[in-house]
């Protein structure tokens, strides 16, 4: 706790801007799911980002709070407080994965271009946008003990949202916000394998 406390002090926090492009996809878009790509031999799914993007905004606070602009919700208190509200889920539950108990309150702002239930990976996206922008918080804090490659990343978000919607999901939509630009998706068996144009 005295780590997290002298972490504060130092005032060297400034704010974080975290983006990622909502995406778009060609073909392919249900191969991405395991294991239907594991039937279908040389399946690729192509999709690319596009400048609607998921923003996030990061910052110092005297308690935890979460805010969308686009949902216009907010919640705030503690850190328990805020990784059990339901008001933001999503958020809650890549805070909790993301940020320690013991780390320094945040803010966390919101705002996607992405329309709710459009079908163009909207909430997938803005997942990536919130954990990098995590990830470079706990790095500006000196927090240790989450460097993850881009796999990592995805399968992690990709895990929370699975578990929030109680719905297999598939990884195209992170690696389209992870990525943007033009990607092509292929699943030869020892995993899937990305290429960005």
């Amino acid at each position: 706790m005295g780590n997290a406390k002298k972490m504060m002090d130092t005032k060297a926090f400034s704010k974080i801007t975290s983006l990622a492009p909502t995406r778009v996809d060609l073909i392919g878009g249900t191969l991405d799911l395991w294991p239907i790509h594991c039937l279908f031999p040389r399946g690729v799914t192509i999709n690319f980002g596009v400048e609607a993007f998921a923003k996030v905004e990061i910052e110092p606070s005297d308690q935890f709070r979460l805010a969308s602009r686009d949902l216009q919700k907010s919640v705030s208190g503690s850190y328990d407080e805020v990784v059990q509200a339901d008001e933001l889920k999503l958020l809650s539950m890549i805070l909790e994965v993301y940020w320690p108990k013991s780390a320094p309150a945040i803010q966390i702002t919101t705002e996607a271009m992405s329309p709710a239930g459009a079908g163009l990976g909207g909430s997938s996206c803005l997942s990536v946008a919130i954990a990098k922008g995590l990830i470079a918080a706990r790095k500006q804090y000196g927090i240790s003990g989450l460097d993850q490659t881009d796999r990592e990343l995805v399968g992690t978000v990709q895990n929370i949202e699975a578990k929030l919607i109680h719905t297999p999901t598939g990884c195209q939509d992170y690696w389209g916000g992870l990525a943007g630009r033009v990607n092509m998706i292929s699943y030869p068996l020892t995993g899937t394998h990305i290429r960005t144009l």
